[in-house]
C-alpha cells in the first residue's frame, strides 16, 4: 500500500479516495502509512484489498481541520448575471451564487460560446480584462476568483460600443484540484454592450441645471432617467401651445416630478410638431425616440415578451410587488410613474403600478405609439393612445448606426384619452 499526496483533496464525510476516484466510505479501512492514522471506519484494509484489487493508491489530504471540499463538480450552477455602471472602459457585474464552495467569472469580448474551464486548473482572476489567466487560447479571461461573493465585480481594460460575454462558474476542490460546473443557466451567460464613447455617462440640462445619465444600451444610447423639464401646471389645467413648456406632476406634487419625471401629453412633448424622431422638448443633443427605436431596444433585449423586466428597476422602491421578473440588466431603470387621464377630470392613477412612455411616432392624426410597463409581468406593452394623454418621456441620443426591426402587430387600444404620461429620451 503506498499513499499519494500528489491529488489530495479532502472529501465529504461519506467518501474516500481510492484509485483516484472516490469510493463510499462504508466499505472502507483505517489509513495508516507508518506515520499517520487516519480513521474513516472500522471495515478492514484486507477487505477494501480485495473488494478493490490487491494494488491500492489512496489520496488523503492530511488536514487537522479537514474542511469539507467534494470531489464532484457542484450541481447548481450560478444565476442572475447583471451588469451596472456601464460605461465606455468598463462595466461591473455581480450574480446569484450556486451551490460551489467557490466560483470563478470569465469575460470575453464576444456575444457567443460557454466559458469551459479545465478541471484541476487553478485560474487567476485580474479585473483589467486581458490579464488574468485566460482558459487556453478561447479569449475567455478570468476577472473574479474565490469563496466570498463581493457586492460586484468591476471590470476595467475594455474597448468602448464592444459587446462582452460573461459567465460565471461554480466550483468545488482545493488549488490544483478544481472541479467546475460549465453549464449554462439562468442569465448566465449573458452580455454586455460598453457605452460608445459619444454616450456620456452624466451630462447637465443647461436649460435648468438638472442632472440625467447615459445608458448604452446595444446601439443605442439613453437616458437613465424621466425627462423632468418645464413649468408644473396643476390637475384642473391642460397644457396648451403658448411658447411655455407645461408638464403634470403626479398628485400636483413636485417631487413625484423629481423622482418619476414630469408627464406631458403628446403634443405638448412634439412641440405641436408630428415628425417622428424630432427634439420637441429635449435638451440639447437628444430627441424623442420613435416607435422603431423602441422596437430595436425591445428586440435587443429578447423581444416584446421579456423585455420589460430586463428595464424595469428592481425592489419595491418604485414599483409596488410583485414587480414580476425586474431584473434591470440593461441599467434603464424604468419607474412606476403612474399616469394622468384626461377625461377624468384630470386624474392620477398606478403610481407605481405601471409606467407608460411616449414614442415620437404617431399612428394617425389624433393617436400614437407609446410603451407600457406593468408590476405583474415582464411584457414591454407596444401600444397606442390618444395624443392629449399624459405619459413620461426618455430620451435617446441618436446612433451612427440603427437597425429597423419590423414591429410587432399586436397592439393594445386605449379609450381613456388625453392622459399625460412618461418622456424618456434617446441622443
Amino acid at each position: 500500500m503506498s499513499t499519494d499526496y500528489s491529488q489530495a483533496l479532502c472529501l465529504p464525510d461519506n467518501y474516500v479516495l481510492v484509485n483516484n476516484y472516490p469510493i463510499n466510505k462504508q466499505v472502507l479501512y483505517n489509513i495508516y502509512d507508518g506515520t499517520f492514522n487516519h480513521p474513516f471506519d472500522t471495515v478492514s484494509i484486507r477487505q477494501a484489498a480485495v473488494f478493490f484489487s490487491t494494488t491500492i493508491t489512496f489520496s488523503v489530504l492530511l488536514n487537522d481541520t479537514c474542511e469539507i471540499y467534494s470531489r464532484f463538480a457542484p450541481n447548481i450552477q450560478a444565476t442572475n448575471v447583471v451588469f451596472s455602471n456601464i460605461q465606455n472602459n468598463q462595466l461591473s457585474i455581480d450574480w446569484t451564487d450556486g451551490n460551489g464552495s467557490n466560483r470563478a467569472v470569465f469575460i470575453k469580448q464576444d456575444n457567443v460560446g460557454v466559458a469551459s474551464p479545465s478541471f484541476n486548473t487553478t485560474y487567476t482572476a485580474n479585473t483589467a480584462f486581458g490579464l488574468g489567466t485566460q482558459i487556453g487560447t478561447s479569449g475567455w479571461y478570468c476577472v473574479f476568483n474565490g469563496t466570498t461573493h463581493p457586492s460586484g465585480v468591476t471590470v476595467t481594460n475594455l474597448l468602448s460600443n464592444t459587446t462582452y460575454r460573461v459567465m460565471v462558474c461554480e466550483y468545488n476542490g482545493v488549488v490544483g484540484a478544481e472541479q467546475y460546473n460549465i453549464s449554462s443557466a439562468i442569465n448566465n451567460p449573458i452580455n454586455s454592450i460598453t457605452q460608445n464613447s459619444s454616450c456620456p455617462s452624466s451630462f447637465i440640462d443647461g436649460r435648468d441645471g438638472k442632472t440625467y445619465h447615459g445608458i448604452q444600451i446595444g446601439n443605442q444610447c439613453w437616458m437613465k432617467e424621466n425627462l423632468n423639464y418645464g413649468i408644473k401646471i396643476n390637475d384642473t389645467q391642460n397644457p396648451s401651445n403658448n411658447g411655455i413648456t407645461e408638464k403634470h406632476c403626479y398628485n400636483n406634487d413636485e417631487n413625484n416630478c423629481t423622482i418619476y419625471g414630469g408627464l406631458y401629453s403628446w403634443m405638448e412633448m412634439m412641440q405641436y410638431e408630428s415628425t417622428p424622431g424630432i427634439q420637441g422638448i429635449c435638451p440639447s443633443g437628444w430627441y424623442i425616440p420613435t416607435d422603431d427605436e423602441w422596437t430595436v431596444l425591445t428586440s435587443y433585449l429578447g423581444g416584446e415578451s421579456i423585455a420589460g423586466g430586463k428595464l424595469k428597476e428592481t425592489g419595491y422602491t418604485h414599483w409596488m410587488s410583485p414587480n414580476t421578473g425586474a431584473t434591470n440588466i440593461s441599467g434603464f431603470s424604468a419607474l412606476g410613474a403612474g399616469d394622468r387621464n384626461y377625461w377624468v377630470g384630470g386624474g392620477y392613477a398606478n403610481l407605481m403600478l405601471n409606467e407608460r412612455i411616449w414614442s415620437s411616432t404617431p399612428v394617425n392624426s389624433s393617436d400614437s405609439w407609446y410603451r407600457n410597463f406593468l408590476i405583474t409581468n415582464l411584457l414591454l406593452g407596444r401600444m397606442i393612445m390618444v395624443t392629449m394623454d399624459r405619459a413620461s418621456l426618455f430620451v435617446v441620443s441618436r446612433p451612427s448606426t440603427i437597425q429597423v426591426y419590423q414591429p410587432p402587430k399586436q397592439v393594445i387600444l386605449y379609450s381613456a384619452m388625453f392622459n399625460q404620461i412618461n418622456l424618456h429620451l434617446i441622443g
